[in-house]
């Protein structure tokens, strides 16, 4: 007979889940169960996938996707790694220092992002070790700017999600470059603002009317270009940018 977590880890993994379903399974780890090979990498994908999809369509309830599968914070933030990457990171222990200057790095603190190098190894670098973008191009092939054909009104959000989903999938099975942000046209800030949860249209909006310049919780200033910063959804789902060690969190 099937337990209840098999149950519901079949159910996820064919995006067969509804609302009561999430109510009733209660969070799943993803990163523990790949990481003791109760699913394949490809399985894990296929719930992350799913159940962001899910959470979009408003089929979780009272709880981001990332709560939902138990992701902390900054296993959030290097998602970019890698499923398996990430578990293994969670299981072996966080790189300390930075692939490019081999500086002490903290990544229980913010200012780091993942780079994949060209063996597609993934390794964790100071934002601003980060070599610069030279823009979105693969294979020689200028490719979409997202949020410009959401600001054009060439596509709807959720239209844009699915692309990014659909290119999710295609970078998983190798078929797309490491670096998904530039691929879709992000700058650095707007990639972070994404990996920390931000909405399309509210980046986007951003890119289109000027980022915020003060913390929505203490009011003091705010450089989104130097400050340490992250995300925050208010009780109205509306996203804003706070210090990330705000005096009033």
């Amino acid at each position: 007979m099937m337990n209840k977590e098999n149950y519901y880890i079949n159910l996820l993994i064919k995006g067969k889940m509804n609302e009561e379903d999430y109510k009733l399974c209660g969070k799943i780890d993803l990163l523990d169960l790949l990481g003791k090979g109760k699913i394949t990498e490809e399985e894990a994908y296929d719930i992350f996938e799913n159940t962001t999809k899910d959470w979009h369509d408003g089929k979780i309830k009272d709880m981001y996707d990332a709560e939902f599968l138990c992701f902390s914070q900054k296993e959030w933030t290097g998602f970019p790694a890698g499923l398996s990457s990430i578990a293994n990171w969670r299981k072996n222990g966080w790189p300390t220092k930075c692939y490019f200057c081999s500086k002490s790095l903290d990544t229980d603190q913010y200012g780091w992002m993942v780079f994949e190098d060209d063996e597609d190894v993934a390794h964790i670098v100071h934002i601003d070790c980060m070599p610069t973008p030279k823009g979105p191009v693969h294979g020689g092939k200028q490719v979409m700017d997202l949020l410009e054909r959401i600001l054009t009104g060439e596509i709807s959000e959720d239209e844009a999600y699915e692309i990014y989903n659909n290119a999710v999938h295609e970078f998983r099975m190798g078929r797309l470059p490491s670096e998904l942000g530039s691929y879709f046209g992000f700058s650095l800030k707007e990639w972070k603002a994404f990996e920390e949860d931000g909405d399309l249209s509210t980046i986007a909006n951003w890119r289109k009317n000027g980022w915020p310049t003060k913390c929505y919780w203490c009011s003091k200033h705010l450089n989104t270009d130097h400050d340490e910063w992250t995300i925050y959804w208010d009780d109205k789902s509306k996203a804003h940018i706070i210090h990330v060690n705000c005096e009033k969190k």
